[in-house]
């Protein structure tokens, strides 16, 4: 004779709609409905071509995830210019037209899946790009900072020409992934990268328009997501951003928001 024994168990304190009641409810945000709340960070998939172009691998990798049940699917870093930053083989680009029908697979194959696209875009990694030396450039950073693979070489400040330069990089990219079907343009800013740099006051000891206030500090950050929302206006222009740094001196989770409450671009989330 076997026993069946149960245990009580409060689904107050248990049942996850209760901790987040909306978490799977839709949301409709710049006139694109969220089937619930829920997003894939981007990270790296190492699965493009050497030029760095989106491969059918990929796109399958990104739909799975939407057919999980994800409401938006974003990709890894797409590097928008080779300009003043080498980009190694292998790694994701969206500088050019010719990765329009790789990038084309991903949003199809996420869209396909019941999810909403994402495309990440970065700048640029500034001084922790580890193949200057290999690709024969020059470090660059906001300001005249320790190179993170060689701290005992100081990377170049960018001057206001290439800074220009690089957010007409980004307008560019953004018009692409646009043609290409995604719903979200993300901002890579995060963790120390070349945006990041520019925000902090630990990386930025600019005098000119992009240094000293941490409204000028998040000026390149803007001006980077007007030129998204410019060239993608039916998109949704994201940004990651790290809230604290958790180091001496770094940002703490009240300064994101007062760096950008004053110059937030219409349109933008």
């Amino acid at each position: 004779m076997s026993t069946v024994t149960s245990t009580t168990v409060n689904s107050q304190s248990t049942a996850p709609d209760c901790a987040f009641p909306h978490l799977l409810s839709p949301l409709t945000i710049a006139g694109h409905v969220l089937r619930n709340r829920t997003l894939m960070p981007p990270m790296g998939t190492e699965m493009c071509t050497e030029d760095g172009l989106s491969t059918p691998r990929e796109a399958a990798y990104y739909g799975a995830r939407a057919v999980g049940g994800t409401a938006v699917v974003m990709t890894g870093i797409n590097f928008v210019q080779s300009d003043l930053e080498p980009v190694h083989k292998g790694l994701a680009r969206a500088d050019s037209d010719d990765c329009i029908p790789g990038l084309r697979g991903i949003a199809d194959a996420v869209h396909a899946g019941g999810g909403l696209a994402a495309l990440q875009l970065t700048p640029g990694l500034g001084r922790n790009n580890q193949y200057y030396d290999e690709l024969g450039m020059e470090p660059v950073s906001a300001s005249d900072n320790t190179y993170f693979f060689d701290p005992s070489r100081r990377c170049r400040a960018l001057t206001t020409e290439e800074i220009r330069l690089i957010v007409q990089r980004v307008g560019e990219a953004a018009r692409r992934g646009a043609a290409a079907g995604f719903d979200v343009i993300d901002l890579h800013g995060h963790t120390g990268y070349l945006v990041d740099q520019f925000m902090s006051a630990v990386w930025n000891r600019r005098t000119d328009e992009y240094g000293g206030s941490p409204g000028n500090r998040a000026r390149f950050a803007v001006e980077c997501l007007h030129a998204i929302k410019d060239n993608a206006p039916g998109c949704i222009a994201s940004f990651r951003i790290s809230v604290n740094h958790r180091f001496e001196g770094g940002r703490t989770w009240r300064r994101p928001r007062r760096s950008f409450r004053p110059s937030r671009p219409a349109g933008s989330t």
